[in-house]
């Protein structure tokens, strides 16, 4: 019992030994630093990125890879909206060859593959080959509805032969909806595709939403002949028929369209007035006078919004009361809603009315948070303030919030010039270092910078090469070619990227995004240039990007 006690004393000293030593160690220990920590080069997000795809193990095939042709029509099987776009861009040059292989495939895939049946549908349509048009034809003519709509809108690129105006016509009453606006758009896009005689027996036979793009159509081109056969549908049952109506009449400068949208703001249902006000603005017609002054003091926020949005210099009637709009401007720009305030001051801004930026230069010279950010988002990309860039320049010169920082920058993008690049490159030498600060709750300074400074354009590549070879880690290196692929636009930056490819020296990182940014240059013949890299590079995971970059872009 004895031996019991004491062992148990001596375990309790022992475990107090133990416990005083981590106090000391604990306080002897290096405090961590306060500085935020480095971005890892692993989670870089890139700005400027390349369609995510991933082919099938077939489309890497030799026989594959090595044809241009081939390389297109495979990306019409399993490519992403992004890639197929961006291959209509850039088609091979064996377009009839194209065009044949592009209709083989379509049977074979309009059932399994939609997306890709509607995009190589699309494709026929830009290309000139006599295989095109029968076989856009026969999709135009026969189900799934979204392939028929495509095909009808490729054929408006395809010779308006007998047979494809034929077809046309018939399917501009066609029962389904979608479709027969697509034909109706591309029978109307024709000039003198159909007569007077036919565009009013058509608005007198149809009605509701079979008319809908012809009655915008008669407003768009000034067709007055047709102001009789448009003003039958100011009694449509259906909503929008009747307001796409009354908004034809106005443009035609007709009455009855005046008389209909004033009875639209008359009404006591909020959406119904900001509704009527938007008829107003699209026909670049302004409300009466008498109806505004009392629609400026309306409850609704987005009547007032509206009203602002319907009062422009342009509109017809503006002039002969110029004077009573400037000052229903004027009483809207005085609100607290931030969107009121900002279109009633853009407005009159056009009409040389300058006394309400004062407010928004004050922001950006001491304001703070979200009333400095939609400051900087107005004065400097909205109306592009010749005075903004002094007012920012002076800021950022002393003490600001890393917040308010990146606000400034953005709006510097817009109102800068040449001289402005270099701080813009000093905030990006920051990266991954702890001199680096947030300028949002995920984005450091240093990555609004890189993003900011591609508004600048082209000027900013010798600057940015250069930025790159001074960089001293890493993370900011991968900002330089960020910032890069959103400028390029000379074999400078061509040469640059082949350059760091065949460095081996480098690390396979960058090695690779040199690799992946290819497709944001132009004017290079990557698509020759990429077979004979894969003949002499060595890393095997360089190898392979460069294959997808072949197989997915050239």
């Amino acid at each position: 019992m004895t031996q019991s006690r004491s062992l148990q004393r001596r375990a309790f000293v022992v475990g107090l030994l133990l416990l005083g030593a981590a106090l000391v160690f604990y306080g002897l220990k290096p405090k961590r630093s306060e500085a935020p920590p480095v971005p890892p080069v692993l989670v870089y997000e890139w700005g400027n990125d390349l369609a995510v795809t991933e082919p099938p193990e077939s489309a890497f095939r030799e026989s594959v890879l090595s044809d241009p042709v081939e390389r297109a029509v495979q990306r019409f099987l399993w490519g992403t909206p992004d890639l197929l776009y961006w291959t209509q861009k850039h088609l091979p040059e064996d377009q009839d060859r194209l065009a044949r292989r592009l209709v083989q495939e379509l049977d074979r895939i309009v059932e399994g593959a939609p997306l890709a049946a509607r995009n190589a549908v699309l494709t026929l349509g830009l290309l000139d080959h006599e295989s095109v048009v029968p076989a856009l034809l026969r999709y135009a003519k026969q189900d799934p509805d979204y392939l028929q709509v495509v095909a009808i809108q490729a054929l408006t690129h395809s010779p308006w032969t007998p047979e494809v105006e034929d077809t046309l016509a018939e399917l501009t009453t066609h029962p389904n909806l979608q479709v027969r606006d697509a034909a109706q758009r591309a029978v109307l896009g024709r000039e003198g595709f159909w007569d007077q005689d036919t565009i009013v027996e058509f608005l007198t036979v149809f009605e509701g939403r079979e008319v809908n793009v012809l009655l915008d159509e008669v407003g768009e081109k000034d067709l007055h002949f047709a102001a009789d056969a448009v003003a039958l549908h100011l009694q449509s049952p259906l909503t929008l028929t009747r307001q796409i109506a009354i908004r034809t009449l106005l443009r035609l400068n007709d009455p009855r369209g005046d008389e209909q949208a004033a009875v639209e703001i008359r009404s006591d249902n909020p959406d119904r007035v900001s509704l009527g006000l938007s008829i107003y603005r699209d026909a670049t017609v302004a409300p009466p006078p008498d109806l505004a002054e009392r629609l400026a003091e309306h409850p609704s926020s987005d009547v007032r919004l509206c009203l602002a949005q319907a009062i422009r210099p342009e509109c017809r009637g503006f002039d002969e009361h110029s004077e009573r709009y400037v000052s229903i401007l004027r009483r809207l720009a005085d609100t607290t809603s931030y969107s009121i305030k900002r279109t009633a001051t853009k407005e009159l801004l056009r009409h040389g009315s300058f006394e309400n930026l004062r407010r928004y230069r004050e922001e950006i010279r001491s304001g703070h948070g979200d009333e400095l950010k939609e400051a900087v988002q107005f004065l400097c990309e909205e109306v592009r303030d010749s005075e903004a860039a002094e007012l920012i320049r002076a800021r950022v010169q002393g003490t600001v919030e890393p917040s308010d920082h990146a606000n400034l920058l953005f709006g510097l993008r817009f109102v800068g010039n040449e001289s402005d690049i270099a701080h813009f490159i000093q905030l990006m030498h920051r990266g991954g270092t702890p001199e680096d600060e947030r300028g949002g709750t995920q984005t450091y300074l240093s990555k609004h910078a890189s993003i900011y400074v591609q508004t600048f354009g082209a000027i900013t590549i010798p600057s940015l090469i250069r930025g790159y070879r001074e960089s001293r880690n890493t993370y900011a290196k991968l900002l330089f070619l960020d910032a890069l692929r959103g400028v390029a636009d000379s074999s400078e930056v061509g040469e640059f990227w082949l350059e760091l490819i065949r460095d081996e020296s480098l690390p396979t990182l960058i090695r690779v995004s040199a690799a992946e940014s290819m497709p944001f240059l132009e004017g290079m013949p990557w698509g020759t240039l990429i077979p004979e890299l894969m003949e002499t590079v060595a890393d095997t995971t360089l190898v392979q990007r460069l294959r997808r970059v072949l197989l997915c872009y050239y």
